[in-house]
């Protein structure tokens, strides 16, 4: 197993970030990043400064109380619907992304000028495109966007499978905006984090290479490895997930009506669990018309369910950047069948990590072939955990955020010196990558 090298910072930074949701320890994947980010830069002894919105995520006061400790200053505006609306329906003739006029607040503006003339921060971080037009007008510091998708790959991806023709419609204004204004970023931003070359060539010239930096996030690989005391169930098949985002809905519903009954008519007895919050009213018609489906909604704790489950699986046709369904599976040992969509941004070794297929017969055959072999699948979550442990820990990726932030500061001018974190690993396991 390979760790990573312990680095130590030559000086602490005092970082203002703007984050467009509340940032907390079980969040969704945006949320948790940044708060996790928070933590360690915290622990390295750097000085946070935080703006952020108040998106109603259930959050608990102690929740809000530990992040507070961990920096300077939090300011944390409301979302109110309303003005939602209404910022969304001012943009509608302009240039700029709907998301990006979604989170637009003169008073953020105004929150985000105060503490930059109070607090002179040495770099300025905006975690997503959302946030980056707070960030405009300071040109004198260094400034990073967190982008870590390229909505534009996005965006593509899900006009093609798209059947509603309002979303369609609606998916293709985004893609058009995006397409243009994520070019921009990268041109007037100092760095850009993306997961992985697929994001890069998809928003960046090629002139422009060197500003970006390959930054995935990990997870709590500890804490989904941790023994449960629970025993597999039989022909058990799991998708994680927020069920009420474009992408998994469509992943979930291609498995079910595509996939699943390839695998039905060879094993009947199989079940399929659909976990995860904000199921679609579409989602929970499958488990209302089928009884081997269930649809949990909202659950406190994932690992029961992943620690049970047979097979796991990310039949996503419409992705783009990191999948976090699919690391918390692999961290908690769960052989896995994805499409390749879904491992792009991760890039695990095929065959000794997870299972990749892409056709729905070629699915259904591998998840089969996985239920049926009890031998295959503690292999392969053997192997998952392992590689989760060696290379998919928040520290083993802040480590290297911490450093390019530091040469930042240094000289702004200089080119990221960046890091695929993929190469390493897949030699390790045998098996080839080309970036």
């Amino acid at each position: 197993m390979t760790t990573a090298p312990i680095y130590t910072s030559t000086f602490s930074m005092k970082i203002l970030i703007i984050s467009p949701s509340f940032p907390f320890r079980q969040g969704k994947a945006d949320s948790m990043t940044v708060f996790h980010m928070i933590e360690y830069l915290h622990q390295r002894g750097h000085e946070i400064i935080l703006a952020t919105f108040d998106n109603r995520e259930r959050f608990s006061n102690g929740e809000r109380e530990e992040l507070k400790a961990m920096c300077q200053e939090v300011r944390v505006l409301p979302m109110k619907r309303w003005k939602k609306l209404f910022y969304m329906g001012r943009n509608f003739l302009l240039e700029k992304p709907f998301q990006v006029a979604y989170y637009w607040r003169p008073e953020m503006q105004q929150v985000v000028d105060g503490l930059v003339e109070i607090h002179q921060p040495d770099v300025l971080y905006a975690h997503l495109i959302r946030a980056s037009s707070y960030l405009e007008k300071y040109q004198q510091i260094p400034r990073v966007v967190g982008m870590q998708i390229a909505q534009t790959l996005n965006y593509g991806r899900l006009i093609k499978h798209e059947k509603n023709r309002l979303r369609r419609i609606f998916y293709t204004q985004e893609y058009r905006r995006v397409k243009k204004y994520e070019p921009k970023v990268v041109k007037t931003f100092d760095r850009i984090l993306l997961i992985s070359p697929h994001d890069r060539k998809a928003v960046a010239p090629e002139t422009h290479y060197n500003k970006i930096f390959f930054n995935p996030h990990g997870v709590d690989v500890a804490y989904y490895s941790e023994d449960q005391k629970l025993t597999r169930q039989k022909n058990v098949i799991a998708m994680n997930g927020d069920f009420g985002v474009p992408t998994n809905m469509d992943g979930a519903h291609f498995f079910y009506q595509e996939v699943y009954p390839l695998i039905k008519a060879e094993i009947p007895d199989a079940k399929l669990w659909l976990v995860g919050r904000n199921p679609h009213p579409s989602i929970q018609q499958l488990a209302q018309k089928d009884g081997s489906v269930t649809v949990t909604g909202r659950v406190s704790d994932i690992r029961p369910f992943l620690q049970q489950a047979t097979v796991g699986i990310a039949p996503m046709r419409v992705a783009a950047g990191l999948q976090n369904k699919i690391l918390v599976s692999l961290a908690s040992q769960l052989p896995m069948v994805v499409t390749p969509i879904a491992n792009e941004g991760i890039g695990a070794p095929v065959g000794k990590v997870l299972v990749e297929a892409q056709e729905p017969r070629v699915f259904a055959n591998q998840v089969i072939q996985l239920l049926r072999n009890t031998e295959e699948r503690e292999k392969i979550g053997g192997n998952a955990l392992s590689f989760m442990q060696s290379y998919w820990t928040w520290d083993f990726h802040f480590q290297k955020l911490e450093e390019m932030l530091t040469g930042l500061i240094v000289d702004r001018n200089q080119p990221v010196e960046n890091y695929y974190p993929f190469s390493t690993c897949l030699e390790e396991y045998g098996s080839g990558f080309g970036v």
